[in-house]
């Protein structure tokens, strides 16, 4: 298991929250709402945490690929951050980069580039007083997305899931950069019933997701406090 890093260093009293990911980060298909949004109530409401956090903003869009992140990324960070506060700053992408592209043969972002990509967004996001945080990537439902019931040119496989999802784990280890697996507490009998269409989890799935979050931000307030 990797070993658990939580920076608390110069922690002022506000902490802001941002989190850049794709439809899944975003809630899509989600009737109720998605694990950024129970994210927000959760810290909002616990009157544990309060004071500590400040805003939380999810700048997550559908379709979002690495590739596309790093050219707004430090746009969209520079306008939200108050520098001397401390920021944590989660991304939750990898699942488009690792869709195969049925038309060119090929994943929508190569392996290699998907490495080069994870490691410039840890650069550009240690620009700022930040804990930085990956999402590992949750399974798919490969008789709906293999191809995909509604794009046929574009395929989703657990075997590449799998690979990039693994890319994301030795890319934070390799950077001391916190990394909530999702994929194994995910990948469970039955995982199918989490998914509304094969690919984006449904309540009970955004609930899981939010179950792991939830676990790491327990140990960043208490590291929090500990330095207040």
């Amino acid at each position: 298991m990797q070993k658990v890093y939580i920076s608390c260093q110069d922690i002022s009293n506000m902490v802001t929250v941002l989190v850049f990911g794709d439809s899944i980060a975003y809630g899509a298909f989600e009737k109720e709402q998605g694990w950024v949004s129970k994210l927000r109530d959760y810290l909002e409401r616990n009157s544990e945490i309060l004071p500590s956090f400040d805003f939380v903003y999810n700048l997550s869009i559908p379709g979002d690929t690495s590739s596309a992140l790093i050219h707004r990324f430090e746009y969209e960070a520079y306008s939200r951050i108050d520098i001397p506060e401390e920021t944590v700053i989660m991304f939750a992408l990898g699942i488009n980069d690792c869709a195969y592209n049925n038309e060119k043969a090929k994943a929508f972002v190569p392996q290699d580039e998907f490495i080069d990509n994870l490691k410039e967004l840890i650069t550009q996001a240690k620009k700022f007083n930040t804990q930085i945080v990956f999402l590992g990537l949750t399974p798919c439902d490969e008789a709906k997305t293999n191809p995909c019931l509604w794009d046929k040119s574009v395929a989703y496989s657990n075997e590449f899931i799998i690979k990039y999802n693994a890319i994301i784990k030795q890319v934070c280890k390799e950077y001391d950069v916190y990394f909530i697996d999702i994929l194994d507490s995910f990948s469970k009998p039955n995982f199918k019933s989490l998914l509304e269409d094969g690919l984006h989890p449904n309540t009970r799935g955004q609930e899981k997701i939010f179950d792991s979050i939830r676990v790491f931000f327990s140990k960043y307030v208490r590291c929090i406090k500990g330095k207040l």
